[in-house]
């Protein structure tokens, strides 16, 4: 008996078998690399942040800022009144956001400038 080959339906395509699965590196020192970095990982992470900010918290005020901290209606209590319904009571500045100043307002009168 003769075997005969098979011959495949057009347009339907040949199973090819799956590659083998790679295999990651199980070296003494991959391991032991791992082992001592993350730890240190966090605290580097930290560290670096920390001396990349620093500066900015010992920095003044830039641009207008001195328009939001010194602002009568910021700065008084009756500001919030004169906030909303006297957009004049803002000096020196030409925009009347009454949202934004309420929360400038809201923040002095927690923490203060």
């Amino acid at each position: 008996m003769s075997r005969r080959k098979r011959r495949r339906p057009p347009g339907k395509p040949t199973k090819r078998p799956a590659p083998p699965p790679t295999r990651l590196p199980t070296s003494a020192t991959t391991i032991a690399g791992d082992r001592f970095a993350q730890p240190l990982a966090a605290p580097v992470l930290v560290l670096l942040v920390a001396v990349s900010y620093g500066p900015a918290f010992f920095a003044g005020f830039v641009w207008d800022d001195a328009v939001f901290t010194e602002a009568g209606a910021i700065q008084d209590w009756s500001g919030l009144f004169r906030i909303w319904l006297s957009p004049r009571a803002l000096e020196n500045e030409g925009h009347y956001w009454p949202l934004v100043y309420t929360t400038f307002w809201l923040e002095h009168k927690l923490w203060g400038f």
